[in-house]
């Protein structure tokens, strides 16, 4: 995760260790994770990470493959039948999907547009949510996602916002 703010972020709300007298713990210090980097960024742009079907296949096929309990899906892209064929997979085998849900488009998102994928909106400190008008047509849950003290790469801590925060 040396370079990777997202994911370095996600991965420490997540696991971030508890009691090791440094930092802060994440909401399941104990937890075995496992790091499939799918996206990467372009130099000199303005930081949003670049995915493709083949390299996100690859990491979902690793997680289902590891024997994951669950996979974190802290993302949002088009419809693609290979990764909703995989996820499919992943959920016959009694794993859980969860994925960051939209919150300012027409509607989730893929995957959290998928019926049985656990699709997740970021709240306030207050619990209180802006749901998206598109709401009504899946169940969704919230969880904090604003201002989140979490890691950063170069064993540093940021502030960060969002929905993936709200997944992870």
């Amino acid at each position: 995760f040396a370079q990777d703010l997202h994911g370095t972020a996600v991965a420490g709300i997540i696991g971030a260790r508890a009691n090791d007298g440094v930092g802060i713990f994440g909401i399941a210090p104990d937890a075995e994770l496992f790091a499939a980097k799918a996206c990467w960024y372009q130099k000199g742009k303005n930081g949003s990470a670049l995915c493709s079907s083949w390299t996100l296949a690859k990491a979902l096929d690793f997680a289902i493959m590891s024997d994951s309990h669950v996979i974190n899906m802290s993302l949002s892209g088009p419809v693609d039948s290979l990764l909703e064929r995989l996820i499919l997979s992943a959920e016959s085998k009694g794993i859980i999907v969860v994925a960051a849900a939209a919150q300012d488009a027409d509607g989730p998102g893929f995957p959290a547009s998928i019926s049985f994928v656990t699709a997740v909106l970021a709240s306030n400190a207050k619990a209180e949510v802006r749901v998206p008008t598109w709401a009504s047509e899946k169940t969704l849950l919230a969880a904090p996602g604003i201002e989140i003290i979490t890691t950063a790469p170069r064993e540093s801590y940021d502030f960060l916002s969002g929905s993936s925060l709200a997944a992870a």
